[in-house]
């Protein structure tokens, strides 16, 4: 569970599921049907959540230290909202686990429960923590790339404790219940332009669960005061967007301010300005498009050149300011 502003879980999340999900799915004998990373579950946040191909619930959550009083809270959290209508699997990773009265707790714990679930405790090796801690401090345009620097390391599971607890209860498939969420056309337009966006850029913020109620998700610029948003507004306008908060925020927009006409160029004059609140922008208006693929391409090469061009000149007056 990453905090505090690190993304050291995330970024394992993102390359044992997306990068190169063989060694995970080898190690907890499973093979992956979806994948959502970063997803609450109730007032949870879980590392990976997704199914198997049987349909099974996959909830999977990291420690990239010794397993702890914190994440013995959420693995008991987790194993107490599971569903008895699903199978399902938690998965509790840590470098070590030595602390048998938590496992013990949590094994009692699943046994205890008239549900269909399976636990299992996995041991992650300390050898690649060096190379994700030097990867989590590069900027998040810089990071996927490096994620495959653990493609050197041999295997670095290893299951070293689990327990099943089937019953003879009627469950049914985790992925029958995802499909009954259907999308209006506003969150099926933001889904297709998200989907997009993974398979063209590599942007390390792009791979979390995006949820779509309030018809937007945000992509993140690794910094609290500069958001990134993607919305459809009450027209049917898709909108990409940076917003700037708090007082370090406005100072950046106002400093981005001053270089408008040269920025301008650059963006190839695309952008609006907002004094109040700080924030441009550009929209599309996509009932304007005869062809929807041709569309979300050229909205998604807008925003591509958002998270590419203009952050530059973001990144510049930030370290401008702290350096004051």
């Amino acid at each position: 569970m990453s905090k505090n502003g690190s993304n050291k879980e995330y970024l394992f999340s993102l390359y044992s599921t997306m990068l190169n999900p063989k060694r995970l799915e080898e190690a907890l004998k499973i093979k992956f049907d979806s994948i959502a990373l970063e997803m609450w579950h109730g007032e949870r946040r879980v590392d990976i959540s997704g199914t198997d191909k049987s349909g099974r619930k996959i909830l999977i959550d990291w420690c990239l230290k010794n397993f702890d009083k914190e994440h013995y809270t959420q693995i008991r959290d987790l194993i107490s909202i599971v569903s008895k209508e699903e199978k399902s699997l938690i998965v509790a990773g840590a470098t070590s686990f030595r602390n048998e009265s938590y496992i013990g707790e949590l094994i009692e714990g699943v046994v205890s429960k008239d549900i269909n679930i399976e636990l299992i405790f996995l041991e992650i090796s300390e050898k690649i923590i060096p190379t994700l801690e030097n990867i989590n401090r590069l900027d998040c345009l810089e990071q996927i790339e490096q994620l495959n620097n653990f493609n050197c390391f041999d295997k670095y599971f290893k299951v070293v404790r689990g327990i099943k607890n089937y019953n003879s209860n009627k469950t049914i498939s985790s992925k029958n219940i995802d499909s009954e969420y259907h999308y209006d056309y506003k969150k099926l337009l933001l889904a297709d332009v998200l989907k997009r966006l993974r398979a063209d850029s590599p942007h390390i913020n792009l791979y979390k669960y995006k949820k779509l109620d309030r018809n937007s998700f945000t992509i993140g610029a690794g910094m609290g005061e500069v958001t990134y948003n993607i919305r459809c507004d009450k027209r049917n306008r898709l909108i990409c967007e940076v917003s700037f908060s708090n007082s370090k925020g406005r100072e950046v927009y106002y400093r981005l301010r001053k270089r408008k006409e040269d920025i301008d160029d650059y963006m190839d004059y695309m952008l609006a300005w907002n004094d109040s609140p700080c924030k441009v922008f550009t929209y599309i208006n996509p009932l304007s498009y005869k062809d929807r693929d041709r569309m979300l391409k050229y909205f998604c090469r807008i925003v591509r050149k958002y998270i590419y061009g203009l952050h530059k000149f973001i990144i510049e007056e930030i370290k401008n300011i702290t350096s004051i």
